[in-house]
């Protein structure tokens, strides 16, 4: 959603009458006292609707926050409120797919988003190869599929 929000939102600054692709792109809050606006951020008009569009670097940013989200929503609440469900010890709830996005995440915080000989021990998102760990729309889509259809089994003991 935010991926294409974007896009839109690029397309639409393009195309505005008297656009200057070097003109300045400002994100900051309208100060009501002063009317008149604090840039917490600036770039150019250009850089601004390159980072926009489709698949484009800021959709990177957010998708490689999602990704940390949703492990940390299954590390933090997720996997122990199921443990105390099953009565079980948190670290016996397994879960193919977020051990996945386990190891993406690693990748993205530990090794600036490059994927490197371990993708070989994906079970889940198996698409994702080594590289730059760049994730479209699409990759997107299929780890929302993955999570919606999941599979939470108990650690094996032998």
């Amino acid at each position: 959603m935010a991926n294409s929000g974007m896009g839109y939102i690029a397309s639409d600054l393009e195309n505005m009458e008297g656009y200057n692709p070097d003109g300045k792109f400002q994100i900051g809050e309208k100060d009501e006292t002063f009317d008149s606006r604090t840039a917490v951020a600036e770039m150019k008009n250009s850089q601004a609707i390159d980072g926009m569009r489709k698949n484009g670097p800021f959709s990177q940013i957010i998708a490689h926050g999602m990704l940390n989200w949703i492990y940390s929503l299954w590390d933090e609440e997720y996997r122990e409120k199921i443990a105390t469900e099953l009565g079980e010890d948190t670290n016996n709830i397994m879960c193919d797919v977020v051990g996945d996005i386990r190891l993406l995440r690693n990748f993205i915080i530990h090794h600036k988003a490059i994927a490197d000989e371990r993708v070989n021990k994906l079970k889940v998102l198996t698409w994702v190869s080594e590289g730059p760990l760049v994730l479209i729309s699409e990759d997107m889509t299929r780890i929302q599929e993955a999570i919606n259809t999941m599979n939470i089994y108990l650690r094996d003991e032998n």
